[in-house]
């Protein structure tokens, strides 16, 4: 038998289809749905879906969701000020709210016209932040915080599309998180000191402490698996070998476009997990 075409599926039908491939919310229904009616069933699963939060409302937010949700079927529009004052202000409420779960913004997401705004807290941080790094091109201090969790959220996919857009806007915003930006800073230092010393860093060479963390960082390569940074890892072990057998090695232009290049596969492939590489715990700004 076919199923039944979209447009005649009840409410409760409509919400399972648009959520049938969202993350652990089709187990719940159907673990649910063996005892219990077809309402209380969905109920049951997003319960179980929407994560609690401290105010312990969460009952109340399902609630308000089921509610907005059948007056978008109805409406095929968001609610209005003149439709219901008291769901459209709960509406807002969600749209500006920096604190929304993941789960309930997936849910929020299906609804018709459904546009996440930054609140007013946001954007003054964003434009303090813009305003700063346009005058002096440097991360404003006061704001270190604020920016590593627009990073968090981006790399966990959380970040809304608006302010991904804004802050890709910001004269040198870049999404690389310390650890990203420490490496690239020792690859760099390593590339410029074997072409000044046409030579491979020695544990106590000359006693340099650059030296030293140069080659300590590159002994801790080898236990790097990031394939973002591969190829960087892969072209320095061939100058080592250049260096070792009293070859030049390449132009340092070449080996430098080469980390350009890495620089820009971390920043538009995030690593969604927690970045463990030890390689890249030591402070970026000694070079």
């Amino acid at each position: 038998m076919n199923a039944r075409p979209y447009s005649s599926l009840s409410p409760t039908d409509r919400l399972i289809h648009l959520l049938k491939d969202v993350k652990g919310f089709e187990e719940d229904l159907v673990a649910t749905n063996a005892n219990e009616g077809a309402e209380d069933a969905l109920n049951a699963a997003l319960l179980q879906y929407v994560p609690h939060v401290p105010n312990r409302r969460n009952e109340q937010w399902v609630d308000r969701f089921l509610q907005l949700y059948k007056f978008c079927l109805e409406h095929e529009r968001l609610p209005r000020n003149k439709d219901d004052s008291s769901l459209y202000q709960w509406v807002n409420l969600q749209k500006t709210d920096e604190d929304l779960p993941l789960a309930r913004k997936e849910l929020l997401n299906s609804l018709p016209e459904w546009k996440a705004t930054p609140n007013a807290r946001w954007l003054g941080s964003y434009e303090e932040l813009r305003k700063g790094m346009s005058r002096t091109g440097d991360f404003p201090p006061h704001l270190y915080e604020w920016g590593r969790m627009q990073k968090i959220a981006y790399r966990k996919g959380e970040l809304e599309e608006e302010k991904v857009k804004l802050l890709n806007k910001v004269p040198k915003w870049t999404w690389l998180n310390t650890h990203e930006k420490a490496w690239l800073d020792h690859a760099k230092s390593m590339i410029r000191f074997i072409s000044r010393e046409q030579r491979w860093p020695t544990a106590n060479g000359d006693k340099r402490r650059i030296e030293n963390r140069l080659y300590h960082w590159w002994y801790r390569q080898g236990k790097n698996t990031d394939p973002r940074k591969q190829p960087v890892i892969d072209c320095l072990s061939a100058e080592k070998k250049q260096l070792q057998a009293n070859l030049a090695i390449s132009d340092k232009k070449i080996l430098m476009n080469l980390v350009e290049q890495a620089r820009r596969d971390m920043e538009n492939n995030p690593e969604k997990s927690k970045d463990n590489d030890e390689s890249t715990t030591e402070n970026s700004g000694i070079f």
